[in-house]
């Protein structure tokens, strides 16, 4: 669980069948506002990002958060103050499109992993 030194009541969650996997520091300084871990990737499996605010987080105000994937913006969301602390946090569980008056969900996947030695120069 992803946690903000400077901003308390806020938790970040991968979530694998509706469960959370275990997260990992990625070896750098996290600063007050961004905190930084990896996971360990389930090969084909969907997953999903759930983001929880607790009577700790102090704000009259609605939070902006941003998921990105490998470094690419998969949604930005905007939720208001007076809806932030649902009891079952906010889900995200992959990109949204509309096409034609169609809306689609791609769902976050892990991509299959390719292993093994890098060939000799």
């Amino acid at each position: 669980m992803a946690i903000l030194r400077d901003v308390s009541g806020v938790k970040v969650e991968v979530l694998v069948g509706g469960t959370p996997i275990p997260e990992f520091d990625d070896g750098t300084q996290d600063s007050p506002k961004i905190s930084k871990k990896w996971v360990e990737a389930v090969t084909g499996a969907n997953f999903a990002v759930k983001m929880s605010f607790t009577d700790r987080y102090r704000s009259r105000h609605g939070v902006r958060a941003q998921v990105s994937l490998d470094g690419k913006v998969m949604c930005s969301s905007i939720y208001h103050a007076k809806h932030l602390r649902q009891a079952e946090g906010h889900t995200v569980e992959g990109a949204r499109s509309r096409i034609d008056r169609s809306n689609f969900l791609q769902k976050f996947k892990f991509a299959e992993l390719a292993t093994g030695e890098s060939p000799s120069v």
